[in-house]
């Protein structure tokens, strides 16, 4: 009390014949608790590939762990994003789960390549946290000074070195923090790109690449969900600084590579990520899932 009493009660009021729920984390239990005592569909979604590594290496006390397991054992069906994280919830919890493709709601803009005479320009996004490795990207606008480098996030309060970084990345002449960008001008930061730049040691499926592809822009990252980057045409995966410098620079220096690997990026995502692609297949789960506690009830007389 008052976080999990006060859980229990929205639940109740919304009185939902499903309940869906994403992000790895002790609510994960909770909410698959109260489902099981209800006798309601509980579906849940992964977010991130640590929440399908059964070490959990995210959740710190035996608390967290304990409820969190019990939400993956106990849900009614479980979506992930990719096949890698199908992989791992199958091997280290024993459940089967669907891959679903995130949606992505299209661009109110159209894609715009990158001009010759302008100065070429990266994006990058997301938390001043340890996973995202901000500092990363300072290695790599060190290596490039002929490119710009913008950047959209904010601090994280529990780290204390996000300050730091920020003033770091203020000392160099071709870096902008540009701070929290709202929701509805984040098309506008990533048309015109070269590339969107990811640093991050581990992610689920970021929509930051999702949105990015939306707008015909390449990823150039150290993540690479289901190999889709090389496969797919839509980007470079690389470990190193001086690796991702490498992909920006092939990027921005061969105007044909950029084009061909932005009208993948274009494809990928109005075949797979559009809201009339992927939620179909999440109405399908969820009815799977509230057909299959309606069969539970009949059988046990409920």
């Amino acid at each position: 009390h008052p976080r999990w009493t006060s859980l229990a009660r929205g639940m109740r009021r919304a009185n939902a014949e499903v309940y869906y729920q994403n992000l790895g984390d002790y609510v994960t239990g909770q909410v698959a608790l109260w489902c099981r005592l209800h006798r309601r569909p509980f579906v849940y979604s992964v977010a991130s590939d640590p929440d399908c590594d059964a070490a959990l290496p995210k959740l710190r006390s035996w608390r967290e762990r304990l409820l969190y397991r019990r939400g993956v054992l106990d849900a009614t069906r479980i979506i992930v994003q990719s096949r890698r994280q199908s992989e791992m919830l199958q091997s280290g919890f024993g459940r089967p789960s669907v891959v679903i493709p995130m949606p992505c709601p299209a661009p109110p803009l159209q894609p715009q390549a990158p001009r010759d005479t302008e100065v070429p320009r990266v994006v990058w996004v997301g938390r001043f946290s340890p996973v995202k490795r901000l500092d990363l990207l300072l290695e790599v606008a060190a290596l490039l000074p002929s490119i710009r480098f913008e950047v959209a996030g904010a601090r994280d309060a529990n780290w204390p070195k996000s300050r730091a970084l920020v003033e770091r990345a203020a000392a160099l002449p071709n870096v902008t923090v540009r701070g929290i960008v709202p929701r509805h001008q984040m098309p506008a930061f990533y048309r015109g790109a070269v590339a969107l730049l990811c640093t991050s040691t581990h992610e689920g499926f970021p929509n930051t690449f999702l949105e990015a592809w939306s707008l015909g822009v390449p990823v150039v990252s150290t993540v690479e969900p289901d190999d889709l980057l090389s496969r797919g045409g839509l980007g470079f995966r690389a470990e190193s600084a001086a690796q991702l410098a490498e992909g920006i620079t092939r990027l921005a220096s061969d105007r044909a590579l950029w084009l061909e690997m932005s009208g993948n990026a274009q494809a990928y995502y109005r075949a797979n990520h559009t809201v009339e692609a992927t939620m179909p297949v999440f109405e399908r789960v969820l009815q799977e899932a509230a057909d299959e506690r309606q069969g539970a009830r009949r059988t046990q007389g409920g």
